[in-house]
């Protein structure tokens, strides 16, 4: 059997396989990678605000949802997140919103600082 026969079972094996496992684990969710973590730490723990260096903000519901729309829809920039410490900071990014999150695994409190 030449190369190029044995090119295309291996092609129409692997294009089978990638069906059969897409298939298999579709429904599943992806919590198991960094930032869906992360993300998921934040929603099921309850958020402090820093009034200090928010008194700027006007603290109302939009102002809520918007942080919950930046977390549930943006992206964490791991390059910019310090991670060597206790508390965590993370820097969530999405559209024009940037935010910053102090979070500590230990004691579960979460704090937004804009």
């Amino acid at each position: 059997m030449n190369f190029l026969n044995r090119l295309k079972f291996y092609l129409v094996g692997f294009i089978l396989g990638l069906f059969f496992v897409y298939s298999l684990f579709n429904d599943r969710e992806w919590d198991w990678l960094p930032e869906n973590k992360i993300k998921k730490f934040l929603l099921a723990n309850p958020i402090k605000i820093n009034i200090e260096k928010s008194e700027f903000l006007n603290i109302n519901e939009d102002f809520s949802k918007k942080i919950f729309d930046v977390i549930i829809n943006g992206n964490i920039l791991f390059s910019k997140s310090e991670t060597n410490t206790n508390t965590k900071n993370y820097f969530l990014e999405s559209n024009n919103d940037t935010i910053s999150i102090d979070i500590s695994f230990d004691d579960s409190a979460c704090k937004d600082f804009n």
